[in-house]
């Protein structure tokens, strides 16, 4: 009678662990897509496109570790916007050009400087840090300390504006792929170990 009631205490707990889990994921991954929402908007304002359909975006985080100082990311940012008339693609590089954040207009091939902008800043470091903290969610501990390897976290996202969120969220996690799934907002999350380029 005492196993059972242990294992029913057992797994109250563990369904509880993954409830908080859950809404803590939830929490981060709605930071992304407010912070993506938000730089589409900032986006739409500098370039007097009339209506953003469409969001895609890939980030690559490359993180490192040196003796005991903390684990260390930088980031490289590709974000695609689209209407039904245009197509306007962004760069940021963290390593090449820091704090730097280029457009280019398809439709006419014109160049948009967003480096001016604070808030694009703060949102992509915003973006990272989330995707950290989603990682951090999905693999506790291994930030801390990732020894003498390098990671890359790779995240794939698109939104489509003109969908309904789902009222239920599709969550999966197989190995070293994380998706998240919810109608007009989906994201994927893979990650790597590799080791440090010889000298």
């Amino acid at each position: 009678m005492d196993n059972f009631h242990s294992y029913k205490s057992f797994e109250k707990t563990f369904n509880l662990i993954e409830k908080i889990k859950k809404l803590e994921l939830e929490y981060h991954i709605g930071e992304i897509r407010g912070l993506l929402y938000l730089i589409a908007k900032h986006v739409q304002e500098k370039t007097g496109i009339p209506k953003i359909e469409e969001l895609t975006s890939v980030i690559d985080l490359y993180c490192k570790k040196h003796g005991n100082e903390p684990t260390w990311c930088r980031y490289d940012i590709k974000l695609d916007f689209y209407n039904k008339y245009k197509q306007i693609g962004c760069i940021s590089n963290r390593q090449y050009m820091p704090y730097k954040v280029e457009c280019i207009d398809y439709s006419n091939i014109s160049l948009i400087d967003l480096s001016d902008s604070p808030q694009i800043i703060s949102s992509l470091e915003g973006i990272k840090y989330s995707i950290l903290s989603t990682y951090n969610i999905l693999n506790p501990g291994v930030l801390i300390d990732i020894g003498k390897q390098y990671m890359n976290i790779i995240t794939y996202i698109s939104m489509d504006l003109n969908n309904p969120i789902k009222e239920n969220s599709e969550i999966s996690k197989n190995n070293n792929i994380f998706r998240y799934r919810v109608g007009k907002f989906n994201i994927e999350m893979a990650w790597y170990f590799y080791d440090p380029p010889k000298l």
